[in-house]
């Protein structure tokens, strides 16, 4: 049974996605993969052995709107395990009764997430670039600087 068990490490992918970074890109899930990185531990989420049970190919993507941190949150496998197909279609050994049910990884990451997240990558992305217009950094704003280009201009903020 050890073709059902992923490293929740490996299983992970992270990404903080700026509005400017996807809006060239064609497939914009494939490039926020492409741009994820895995977490070094996942044992709060998963336990000690940082391993989940029941699914092949598992991927569990959060992509947060840098700022904000709006969350997309979506689970993706190619297989998910169901143990009564187990039992018809291998020999279990005599000391082995039961298979027990696929993890519930939702359950487990949920409680760590904002109230409000997303599993449409569409939706996600649209907020990503209404948020990176009206993002407004936390405290109060001491100066700004504004550059000018040809082209236009860049303001850059200071907040303490």
């Amino acid at each position: 049974l050890e073709q059902w068990v992923s490293s929740s490490n490996n299983a992970i992918e992270i990404s903080l996605v700026k509005a400017n970074e996807i809006i060239n890109e064609d497939n914009k899930l494939e490039y926020l993969k492409k741009i994820s990185f895995h977490p070094t531990f996942s044992y709060p989420l998963f336990g000690f052995e940082e391993k989940i049970y029941g699914y092949k190919n598992l991927e569990i993507q959060l992509f947060y709107c840098s700022g904000s941190l709006d969350t997309y949150f979506h689970i993706d496998y190619s297989q998910k395990l169901d143990p009564e197909e187990i039992k018809n279609t291998i020999e279990l050994p005599i000391n082995v009764t039961t298979i027990p049910q696929a993890e519930d990884v939702e359950s487990k990451v949920l409680p760590h997430l904002k109230e409000s997240y997303t599993s449409s990558l569409d939706e996600f992305l649209n907020t990503v670039e209404i948020k990176a217009k009206t993002f407004k950094p936390f405290g109060e704003k001491i100066s700004e600087y504004r550059l000018d280009n040809e082209d236009d201009s860049i303001v850059y903020e200071y907040y303490k």
